[in-house]
């Protein structure tokens, strides 16, 4: 599900806002306090200034990740987001721990299947040095062998800790399903066997390739003149030269579709029984109505008193549900997460088809309830948005997968969904569409479940 935001105001006026009219003045707060430009290099610059204490984030952020990979490549975006802090050097050949810490600054990185970001959290009286970091960090990397080989098994022992949860297991054997031989681009922390095979080589092809300015953009939010902010980008980034648009000649193959319906079940030590379903959902190019659909449905039914809710967990079938989105360029996954018994599984998922096919009829989506879904969405974005940390993150992730008009008409085109959007994202996505179904249950419940689901494909086919 794409993270509920907006644009970080002073409380007290984006309450007044939420209550009043939230689209038009959180609008009018986002004009005035979001400032957007391009380098002449093409990289993007996206200025938030909320000036309620002297911090500030910035960012920079590529479209790249699991999404550029093949088969053989799978995990080599994460293996150069941990090898470009392990390759910075700073003027007097310091790690990038050391610059770090003098600008006072919290860091980190990230991969997705749609981007890899850097960050720093400081005092924003040091936002110039976290600039001049960032830039030295993706501009210049100094890849040493052992660096690579001692960045590799780090990796892996993120994938083994990442493995000793069954939780990982359910979601993974539920995404190689999903995405078939589209896996690899969806698999943004990798394989052992291929993070074993990776040359230095493939490191400088994705540095050379993918990190160039105009494949990126650079957030800063918090307490900062825009002004300044553009003027310490060009200073620091400016010079850094345009390169070939990466997709130009190495396009992101289409997602293959899901032709079937499949089951499996993954068993650990576990004393509950969890349920993940999956559905290829929306692309933000291809149908971004159907996005916001998504994320509206998203809080229509986790709200703890929806129908849905009552229906399913408070009869006892699960003991907890819900259902989201993420928001992708590249077909979003739709997932539903429940847990229950294994004496109850049968049921449960009974009630749950029943439940979908409930939201074809014409007064499942009253009016009332998606005004009232809008509203909290509205609300929490306004007490989400005091945090200018989370925004820039948040911010990061939209403009890789939707851009930065996708990001400002956001909250506008959730207020603006209707039952007729919601409809037809229902029956687009869900209604009788093939999906994956994985339960995680206890060794011992293996076989009945495996027989159960199979009964339950057949059934969802009649």
């Amino acid at each position: 599900m794409l993270r509920q935001f907006l644009i970080a105001v002073p409380l007290a006026l984006a309450l007044s806002a939420v209550t009043a009219a939230p689209s038009a003045a959180q609008r009018a707060t986002l004009d005035r306090i979001m400032h957007v430009g391009t380098l002449g290099n093409g990289m993007q610059v996206i200025v938030v200034e909320n000036h309620s204490i002297p911090i500030a984030t910035a960012e920079i952020v590529f479209r790249a990740g699991a999404m550029t990979q093949d088969e053989e490549d799978q995990g080599v975006p994460h293996l150069f987001e941990h090898m470009l802090f392990r390759s910075y050097r700073g003027d007097m050949g310091e790690p990038f721990a050391v610059d770090a810490a003098n600008a006072q600054a919290a860091y980190n990185g990230g991969t997705s299947d749609e981007d890899v970001m850097y960050y720093m959290t400081l005092p924003s009286s040091h936002t110039d040095d976290a600039l001049d970091i960032l830039a030295r960090l993706v501009r210049d990397p100094q890849f040493e062998n052992s660096d690579f080989q001692r960045e590799r098994f780090v990796v892996m022992d993120e994938f083994q800790s990442d493995a000793s949860n069954p939780q990982f297991h359910l979601n993974r054997e539920a995404s190689i399903r999903l995405w078939g031989n589209g896996y690899a681009r969806k698999n943004a922390i990798g394989d052992k066997e291929r993070l074993l095979a990776v040359t230095m080589p493939q490191l400088r092809t994705i540095f050379d390739r993918y990190y160039v300015p105009n494949n990126a953009a650079l957030i800063v939010t918090g307490d900062v003149s825009a002004q300044k902010v553009f003027e310490m980008a060009r200073n620091h980034f400016g010079g850094w030269p345009r390169r070939p648009d990466p997709f130009a000649t190495h396009p992101v193959a289409a997602m293959p579709a899901l032709d079937s319906s499949r089951a499996v079940v993954i068993t650990a030590h576990v004393t509950t029984t969890t349920v993940e379903v999956d559905w290829q959902g929306p692309s933000v190019p291809d149908d971004p109505r159907g996005t916001y659909a998504a994320d509206v449905l998203a809080d229509i039914v986790n709200d703890p008193h929806s129908a849905f809710h009552a229906r399913l967990v408070d009869s006892g079938l699960f003991q907890a549900a819900a259902l989201g989105y993420t928001t992708r360029s590249h077909v979003g996954p739709i997932t539903f997460y429940g847990v229950t018994t294994p004496d109850k599984l049968a049921s449960a998922l009974t009630a749950l088809t029943s439940e979908f096919d409930y939201m074809d009829s014409p007064d499942y989506f009253a009016p009332a309830t998606i005004a009232a879904a809008a509203k909290r969405h509205a609300v929490a974005s306004v007490f989400q948005l005091e945090d200018a940390h989370d925004l820039a993150l948040a911010m990061g992730e939209t403009w890789a997968s939707g851009g930065v008009d996708y990001f400002v008409n956001f909250s506008d085109n959730i207020l603006a969904t209707t039952a007729t959007d919601l409809h037809a994202y229902v029956e687009r996505y869900i209604l009788h569409k093939p999906f994956v179904i994985a339960v995680l249950v206890p060794p011992d419940r293996a076989t009945p479940t495996s027989t159960l689901l199979q009964e339950y494909l057949d059934m969802s086919h009649q």
